[in-house]
């Protein structure tokens, strides 16, 4: 039986005292499924607000017991719960992977790294034909400039 923990992560907690928002409570139900289905030993439960866009405390101190050897797996609902940033979930994936762990994603049906990689090329992609459409404008405006000089010699 693997050892793991779970990550549930919010963005903002809802107004008052309730230290389990329903967002908490479901992704939690829903890694725990995932943990006995998979017949994980789940060592601890973390739950964190905070802000989707950078890798927050909590998350740092599970790939910390990874990298020790403590557990091997951290359990996250999806990857949108790691960081909204692509880049940012490919290198946490890749750090833990580095240190023999995995992340695994109860709501995932493909592999996170085959989609991010499809984005990550659809992003690559369009930013080259961004860059294309940018010199193909400039080398046009250039050409015009240098007819422009031509008649007026």
């Amino acid at each position: 039986m693997a050892r793991a923990i779970i990550y549930c992560r919010t963005a903002a907690i809802t107004a008052g005292t309730q230290l389990l928002p329903d967002s908490i409570k479901r992704q939690l139900l829903e890694c725990i499924n995932y943990a006995k289905t998979y017949d994980y030993e789940i060592t601890d439960i973390v739950r964190e607000q905070g802000n989707g866009l950078v890798i927050n405390k909590e998350l740092q101190n599970a790939i910390k017991k990874v990298e020790s050897g403590e557990i091997k797996t951290i359990i996250v609902l999806n990857y949108d719960r790691i960081s909204r940033d692509c880049q940012l979930t490919t290198t946490t994936l890749n750090e833990v992977k580095h240190h023999g762990g995995e992340i695994k994603f109860c709501n995932e049906d493909v592999s996170l790294q085959t989609v991010l990689a499809g984005k990550m090329k659809s992003a690559m992609n369009l930013c080259y034909r961004q860059l294309m459409s940018e010199r193909i404008k400039k080398g046009i405006e250039a050409r015009k400039q240098r007819q422009e000089t031509a008649r007026s010699k």
